[in-house]
């Protein structure tokens, strides 16, 4: 039976939605109804395929037309019935696959239901030949223009790009949300004041590079108003102030690596400052990759992109090479992108909120600090005004510590720091006005609002809410509570839900958020046993307090505990891992709403109790404490213990809460109390607690504030932290001591004694069927330190390493082997175990193994990664050619060839290149490393030496002051540059000392990179071996030396030894 026009639309609405093969086969050919309406719905977005399919068409065809097309498109029954839109593979394919004409043909075609489609106006602009007028198309039509440059990829015709596009989106979603946030004047004495203070600020005369004001209020105080007010005003100026605002609350943003905020910069000045629009595209794109390379080296917060596929382990040498250039490579991106002939007033950048990142670390803020010296060394920027909006008030001596280091910092760093200004409440006519402004029309209801509700901006704002939108007798209980002095129910839960519970990310802990906050400190047990039990008393057995299912409780108090731990706003910092405290304001302020529902008087007492009973159970001075303060609190009969020290640290923050005559028992000792534990001072620890911060606990995956820094780049900041003040005893410092020295080339100090660390840790390392991560790391770096240094190894030493050789699993495989390697050539006799050296030759060590190996027996072939192999020298695929039985596979000859011309394109370009290029080579290349040749053995194999770029910065840096090199540098570098025959923009001379001069540490490291990457390190250290007058210098180009010729075999690998190279160069520095 012929099927009814009714019955298409339900096959239509149903073909999508069932996990059932289309209604009907598909049988549509390449030429048939099906092929045309894909191309239709491919420059169109949301449409009714009926309407689209040709009339012509029986009801048997026009079902086999939607089922051949069923398994490609998207739908949406609820919202959009009977409509279809093509997916993003399926339109991508369908617009790659057609021609311009054709393209042009669907789209100009016209159907019911065309003129409302932003798709298709915006597929009609982006084949048009005409380039479009970005401020005449509405914001549909814009963003579907976006996604048409997207979708088009190469084929896009027009200068206007996506950045562009996304640029003019970004400038009127800012546009609008400032004229929604600034549509009523701004209510508040202080508030004004503030707002005036601040424009002059950021527009007054300075004399200095960075000038710093402090902002500080509660949730909901008005500090977002303000800066929307703030940066109104600027736009709207005769010389305009570009504001650029950094959301610690974005996902994208990690304080720690300043690649993010640099992207945050330019997209945010891109709209502000018109000279830059024509740079930014391609700015973008280069940090957008250079985030990638970092992300891939494992130096941002989660594992590598899945679509990069390889079989490249993870490498920690990778990671200290990409840490180590990476303000070198932002810096070539973003060179005088801030310049005074680009920007040439004042450029204000707003930190926003800085506790949900400052009391993650102090690294956070020495990553912040560095990020504006960035800008201001490589940038160009000459006047910087940053405003910091936080929550608590730098002066409190318990919570104000995080800003006040921050602030300290940049006082250190030279910035002019403004006094700090704290935003109060609006007293009672501020708020009657603002209740007015939000629509409170009767001056009755304004008033007794006003006199009730706390005069927090945002408090009253949703109190206005409740007197106008709810229902009648929802709104008389708001007018009730007011006549009363109280405040209303509604408007108190909102406040939480809005600016409490909603900022807890971890949706399964929301529920719980509210009930914990009766107790000043969270533990996971104390979650499990009486506040989650409280919430959800399905969680419980029959019997009381014992849960269903105990794993099961015990892991969901285990993420509520994780979700609020890293709040870090709500939550203080400690270095406890088990115990967090809230922060005190907005606890109290969240408690006092809490009072005001009717369901906060049940469960305060059901929490309080189960707390007392949890904390009674225990017998910590912690536990005495808080069982103490719930009895007192609940009103229940307690006796008076012993208060001692710890319990007053957890007494002095809860003090108000308590009945009278207790916090008169306790005032007098309070007064004398220091701060309390979870928010000490780093300087006021005890040892246990600042050993844990210094150096971390793999028991509770916290990483410690050394191994961060040294990660970071910043060995000094690390080394000077813990000789500050040590954590162990003489001669056996923690790892991340032990390779801040490495980098730093101070090898002999006496802070490390690598014979003291193997007599008393090697006992317990040979004692284990296995040796973990932490310990695996402690024997890499002694090794590296002891190889460095002293360039043998002890026999106990060797011994611990053939033992460590056999044990080590996972990250030890792409660790251990190349510096074991390094140590048998110079050793002259094998310790690696041959498991590890069978699977270190698919690693990206396997280059430096077979080195060390050349006259042991090797596989007729081995895969090299491009990386290591590739030489940036312009006749380093001519030398590879000579070596005909070494590469012989035409695929890889033919990839060589691909990879010589990829090479040459970096000679002129951007710095940054070099990197970006490298991190893309990531397949293998077959070669034979049964070599009779050593010279050919060294061009394939040799590869970079990562373990020496830190070290020889230094060395190059003990021979330049202030940033200008000296005579003895200008030699050296001069007779290294004159030996690249790819030669990128920053290393020609002049650039070069100019970038010098701004940022001696960026660019020192750029260069020993670099030059590696050219073979060219051996002739440098020779000569600066030779003729140095740096006794440091000439020690750290000697250590590379003697790895050098050891790994050789007696040759150097200078690029200059090779068949057309000649000697490397020794001109006399000076």
């Amino acid at each position: 039976m012929t099927p009814t026009a009714p019955e298409l639309e339900y096959a239509l609405a149903t073909s999508i939605e069932s996990n059932v093969p289309p209604i009907v086969p598909a049988r549509a050919g390449p030429d048939d109804g099906a092929d045309r309406l894909r191309l239709r719905l491919a420059v169109r977005g949301w449409a009714r395929p009926l309407d689209l399919i040709d009339a012509l068409n029986s009801p048997d065809e026009v079902l086999a037309i939607l089922g051949a097309l069923a398994a490609e498109v998207e739908t949406a029954v609820q919202t959009r019935p009977n409509q279809w839109y093509l997916s993003l593979a399926a339109r991508k394919r369908e617009l790659a696959r057609r021609d311009d004409a054709q393209l042009r043909a669907a789209a100009s075609a016209s159907f019911r239901g065309d003129d409302d489609d932003p798709v298709l106006h915006a597929m009609r602009i982006a084949l048009a030949d005409a380039a479009p007028t970005l401020s005449a198309l509405d914001g549909e039509v814009l963003a579907a223009l976006g996604n048409a440059c997207d979708w088009l990829g190469e084929r896009w015709r027009h200068a206007v790009g996506a950045q562009r596009i996304a640029g003019e989106l970004a400038s009127r979603a800012l546009n609008a949300d400032l004229q929604r946030m600034t549509r009523d004047p701004m209510v508040g004495r202080s508030h004004n004041q503030t707002l005036a203070r601040l424009i002059g600020f950021a527009t007054g005369a300075s004399q200095e590079p960075l000038s710093v004001a402090y902002l500080y209020g509660g949730g909901g105080a008005g500090k977002t108003t303000l800066l929307s007010f703030l940066q109104r005003e600027l736009s709207q100026r005769a010389d305009p102030v570009p504001v650029v605002r950094i959301d610690f609350d974005e996902p994208a943003i990690d304080p720690t690596r300043m690649v993010t905020l640099n992207i945050a910069l330019v997209q945010q000045l891109t709209r502000a400052v018109p000279a830059l629009c024509n740079r930014a595209s391609d700015m973008l794109s280069a940090l957008r990759d250079t985030a990638l390379v970092q992300h891939d080296a494992g130096l941002s917060r989660g594992a590598p992109r899945k679509r990069i596929k390889s079989s490249r382990p993870d490498s920690m040498l990778k990671a200290e090479s990409v840490a180590s250039q990476a303000a070198s490579d932002e810096g070539s991106i973003l060179y005088r992108l801030l310049a005074p002939d680009t920007v040439p007033g004042p450029i204000l950048i707003v930190f926003d909120t800085a506790e949900l990142v400052l009391a993650q670390s102090d690294h956070v803020a020495s990553s912040l600090v560095s990020w504006l010296n960035f800008l201001n060394r490589e940038a160009g920027a000459r006047d910087l005004r940053l405003v910091i909006a936080g929550r608590d008030p730098p002066d409190d001596q318990d919570i104000g510590h995080a800003a006040n280091d921050l602030l300290s910092r940049l006082t250190d760093a030279g910035a002019r720091i403004e006094t700090p200004i704290g935003l109060p409440e609006l007293d009672q006519t501020e708020a009657q006005q603002l209740l007015r402004n939000c629509g409170v029309e009767d001056p009755t209801a304004a008033a007794e609002a006003a006199a009730a509700v706390p005069g927090n901006p945002l408090l009253l704002r949703i109190t206005a809410d409740a007197l106008l939108q709810g229902e009648a007798e929802l709104r008389e209980s708001v007018r009730r509570a007011h006549r009363d002095s109280r405040i209303d129910a509604d408007s108190a839960r909102n406040y939480l839900l809005r600016r409490v519970v909603a900022h807890v990310r971890d949706p399964v802990a929301r529920p719980y958020v509210l009930a914990a906050a009766y107790s000043p400190v969270i533990t996971a047990k104390l979650l499990e046993e009486a506040v989650i039990p409280a919430v959800d008393r399905s969680a419980r057995d029959a019997g009381q307090g014992k849960p269903a299912n105990a794993k099961a409780a015990a892991d969901q108090a285990k993420r509520v505990f994780d979700a609020l731990a890293s709040t870090y706003w709500l939550t203080r910092p400690t270095l406890s891992p088990e115990a967090v405290p809230f922060n005190r304001e907005i606890r109290a302020f969240a408690l006092k709403l809490l009072a005001a529902t009717p369901e906060g008087a049940l469960l305060e007492r059901d929490v309080r109790q189960s707390a007392a009973i949890h904390h009674l159970r225990r017998r910590s001075a912690n536990d005495r404490a808080l069982a103490l303060y719930h009895l007192a609190v609940l009103g229940h009969p307690y006796s008076m213990p012993h208060v001692s020290e710890p319990m007053h640290a957890i007494l002095r923050d809860v003090m108000e809460e308590l009945p009278a005559a207790l916090r008169a028992r306790l005032a007098p000792k309070v007064e004398s109390v220091a701060p309390g534990n979870a928010s000490a001072r780093v300087d006021s620890m005890a040892q246990a607690e600042w050993r844990l911060y210094l150096e971390g606990s793999e028991r509770y995956g916290r990483t410690g504030e050394g191994a961060q820094m040294v990660k970071a780049d910043r060995a000094r900041e690390a080394l000077n932290l813990y000789l500050s003040r040590p954590t162990r005893p003489p001669g056996a410092p923690p790892t991340f001591v032990i390779q801040a020295q490495a980098d730093l080339g101070e090898w002999d100090d006496g802070v490390t004694d690598i014979d003291a660390i193997l007599r008393q840790e090697m006992d317990a390392w040979l004692g284990q069927k296995s040796i973990g991560p932490e310990a695996l790391s402690r024997i890499y770096w002694i090794t590296r330190l002891a190889l460095q240094a002293h360039r043998r190894l002890s026999g106990p030493h060797v011994e611990l390493l053939r033992d460590a050789s056999a044990a080590a699993k996972g990250p030890g495989l792409s660790t251990l082997p190349a510096l074991i390697a390094v140590a048998e050539a110079l050793q002259g006799e094998p310790i690696m175990n041959e498991r590890m050296r069978k699977q270190a030759l698919s690693t990206d060590a396997a280059g430096v193994l077979l080195l060390s190996g050349w006259r042991r027996p090797a596989p007729s072939t081995a895969g090299l990664f491009e990386a290591g192999l590739v030489v940036t020298q312009a006749d380093w695929r001519q030398r590879v050619a000579r070596l005909a039985t070494a590469v012989s596979n035409p695929a890889d000859l033919a990839r060589i060839r691909d990879l010589q011309s990829q090479l040459d394109d970096l000679h002129g370009g951007p710095m940054a290149q070099v990197n970006l290029l490298f991190n893309k080579l990531r397949d293998r290349i077959q070669v034979a490393p049964d070599l009779t040749d050593l010279e050919g053995a060294v061009l394939l194999l040799r590869g970079p030496t990562v373990e020496f770029h830190r070290p020889l910065r230094e060395a190059l840096l003990a021979l330049c002051a202030d940033g200008v090199a000296n005579a003895e540098m200008r030699g050296l570098i001069d007779s290294t540059v004159a030996r690249m025959s790819i030669r990128p923009r920053e290393m020609q001379p002049k650039i070069f000392y100019s970038r010098l001069k701004a940022n001696p540490r960026a660019w020192c490291t750029a260069f020993v990179s670099y030059a590696d990457r050219c073979r060219l390190l051996p002739g440098l250290c020779a000569d600066l071996a030779r003729y140095s007058t740096d006794r440091k210098s000439r020690r750290i180009a000697s250590s590379f030396l003697a790895w050098d010729e050891a790994l050789c075999h007696g040759i150097s690998s200078d690029w200059g030894n090779g068949p057309d190279g000649g000697d490397s160069a020794k001109t006399v520095p000076g």
